[in-house]
This record gives structure tokens, sequence and C-alpha cells, in this order.
């Protein structure tokens, strides 16, 4: 009888010793977990505040090409505030001569499962202006590969794009002036090697001198 006893204690303490493995296990396990869940956490955090902290538009677009999510810049750039957005097409404040180009597109895009790079594109601002953005995105794919949408960046390159607008305009204007000149004009070449080339001629000096515009740039 104490023999049957002593067993039983013996393979009581042992059941008891293996919980306590199994418990420090556990707890091992609980402690790593909450220590990755921590540092994921942190790491969103992080992620977060740079998102919102961006002068650039970062936004995300489902299937539907409907708005997701959107980060505060949006306001500063197009007016609106990033829950206006959400659920709202994106190609609704895009200008209706680009419009029609964005919409084949995204079919492709989605039938390939590629974004885009460095497209330009004019937005509707909320006070009725037009805005240029530079846009880029890569297409969102979950665990199971299947396509959900796209998340991208859009720069807001206006003061560029109108800078460089006018910059041809007064090319214009100036060849339009030197064309109409009476006088011949040479444009030549001033310091380092071929100093004193001519680099372009107006009419009246291809009239007054009987040389083609070509054979006067080649002497």
């Amino acid at each position: 009888m104490e023999e049957t006893n002593a067993i039983a204690n013996l393979k009581l303490l042992k059941e008891i010793e293996e919980l306590k493995t199994r418990n420090a296990e556990l707890e091992q396990k609980v402690v790593k977990r909450k220590k990755i869940e921590n540092e994921l956490r942190e790491q969103s955090d992080t992620i977060r505040s740079i998102v919102d902290a961006s002068h650039d538009w970062i936004w995300a677009i489902d299937m539907k090409g409907n708005h997701t999510y959107s980060n505060y810049a949006v306001e500063r750039i197009l007016g609106y505030t990033n829950t206006e957005l959400i659920g709202s097409a994106r190609v609704d404040l895009m200008h209706p001569d680009d419009r029609q180009e964005v919409m084949d597109d995204f079919t492709r895009w989605i039938a390939d499962n590629n974004g885009w790079k460095d497209q330009v594109l004019r937005w509707r601002h909320k006070n009725g202006s037009w805005r240029f953005l530079e846009s880029s995105a890569t297409p969102i794919i979950d665990t199971e590969g299947v396509h959900q949408g796209f998340r991208g960046v859009d720069r807001d390159i206006t003061e560029r794009r109108l800078t460089e607008l006018e910059l041809k305009r007064s090319e214009g204007r100036f060849k339009q002036l030197f064309e109409s000149l009476g006088d011949a004009v040479y444009v030549t070449k001033i310091g380092g090697d071929n100093t004193g080339q001519i680099l372009e001629v107006n009419s009246a000096a291809i009239r007054q001198t009987g040389y083609s515009r070509e054979e006067l740039l080649d002497m």
C-alpha cells in the first residue's frame, strides 16, 4: 500500500514538474509575443508619424479606384480633408482631359499587376483652381497574392510646371520677336572652343546673305 502511494506521489510530482515547465514555456512565449507586439506597434507609430508629417500626398485606393486612405497633406495640396476623400472616386477630381486616359490605364494596371511612376495629372483644388501633381504608385497585394488596390504618393509640382509653361511662352515670344526683326541677327558662341560659331540666325539674315539656315550654322 505504501509502495503504491509512493509511486502515485512520484507520478504526481512528475506531472507537476511537467506543468511547471509548460507554464514557464508559455510565459516565455507570452513575453516574447508581447515584445513583438510592442515592437510592431512602435514601428507602426513611427511609420504613421512619418506619413502624417509628409508634405506629399500619401494615399491608397481599392480596385474600384475609390480612396481608402489619405494622409493630412491632401488638405494643404487640394484643400480637402483626408476624411472628405475616403470613399470618393480618384478620377472625380481629375481634369476632364486627363480622366479618360487614367481610366483606360487603370484597367491595364490591374490586368498587369503594375503601378505607375511620375505620371503628371491635373487635379481640381477645392477652391476651383487646378494643381499639377506628379504621381507614383504600386499595387497592393494581400498574403494570398490577390490584387487589392494601389497605394502611392503624389507630389505637388504646380509651381515647377507653371514655371516651365511660362518659360515656353517666353521662348515663343522671343522667337517671334527674333524672327520679326528686319535686320539680320546672328547668335554666336562666346568663349571656349569655337568662339564666334553661329548658333542661330533669323529670317532676315537668311534673306540678306542668300544662304540657308543650315549653311549659316555650318560656317
